[in-house]
């Protein structure tokens, strides 16, 4: 069962990028997690924004992640998915078995059907018992494929069609999730453009207008292009990004409310607070006195 909580998290940060040992030649690991503790060094105290993705899922025992200041609690039957540029950060208690699977977001980039999956997936989600087992021998399998690491080109087509068929199983898993897989290439393709641009310019650019003018839309049409993609408007992605960003930056920087206003484009702190509040009913300051990380 997943539960969530909230755990302080060390302010400085660290970027991980995909870097797999130099022997490795493939774009995605699939590792037992007895074999991943090997890996780990002492970054793992740290906090990290991984550069790629990382997916958990637990066997038995207790895994307890904190990922953008939330911690996630979870035991046998619970995944864990971590999205590129996400904050996160391990717990000090690693006596959890399972399988951990790390891959490049190179792996996906003509794949877009794949990444709308990856990112509308929740980050904390159970499976139930017929499809945890099956998820599990899917795992195996693909760590015995990449065993063909001397075949970059066949073994990568390989593991990216499983990976795909691993992601569509973890779809199933949530009742509630409703992207869907028929989806038209060309608004999957015009979907995948703005969360580029998003990602891009969010810091400066606040209005629908930009990032519709840039895709050559119109305010409605991207309105529903992200209403029929992911069930949000366009302005609340857009605020969600600038929310989360500033949530980030209150957590892991010891940046006065008023410079985070600064960096994230607001004319005056007053709006910045007011729009925070609005989203996380609470203030910058109580919000980083809460998550414990900074003496203001």
């Amino acid at each position: 069962m997943v539960k969530k909580g909230h755990l302080a998290m060390s302010n400085t940060v660290i970027p991980i990028s995909f870097d797999p040992p130099e022997s490795y030649l493939l774009d995605i690991e699939v590792l037992p997690m007895a074999v991943f503790k090997h890996r780990l060094d002492d970054t793992i105290a740290h906090t990290q924004r991984a550069l790629f993705y990382v997916i958990f899922v637990v066997e038995k025992g207790e895994l307890t992640h904190a990922v953008d200041s939330v911690t996630y609690r979870c035991q046998a039957n619970d995944c864990i998915v971590i999205k590129p540029n996400q904050i996160h950060q391990f717990s000090n208690q690693l006596d959890w078995d399972g399988w951990v699977l790390l891959f490049s977001p190179n792996l996906l980039l003509s794949h877009s059907k794949e990444e709308e999956i990856l990112y509308q997936l929740p980050t904390s989600f159970s499976l139930n018992a017929s499809l945890f087992n099956t998820c599990i021998n899917h795992l195996r399998t693909m760590s015995d494929d990449t065993r063909l690491n001397g075949h970059k080109i066949e073994a990568n087509t390989l593991l990216r069609h499983q990976l795909s068929a691993l992601l569509v199983r973890l779809r199933l898993a949530d009742e509630l999730f409703t992207f869907n897989l028929d989806a038209d290439e060309i608004r999957a393709a015009r979907f995948k453009r703005f969360r580029l641009l998003l990602e891009s310019h969010f810091e400066t650019e606040h209005q629908v207008g930009f990032y519709a003018d840039q895709l050559g839309l119109s305010h409605k049409t991207l309105n529903r292009l992200c209403l029929q993609m992911v069930n949000a408007s366009a302005k609340s992605l857009i605020t969600d990004r600038i929310v989360l960003e500033a949530k980030r930056l209150l957590v892991h920087t010891t940046l006065p409310i008023q410079s985070i206003g600064d960096a994230l484009s607001f004319d005056e702190v007053s709006n910045f607070v007011k729009l925070f509040k609005k989203h996380t009913q609470s203030t910058p300051r109580q919000f980083r006195i809460q998550h414990n990380s900074i003496r203001l």
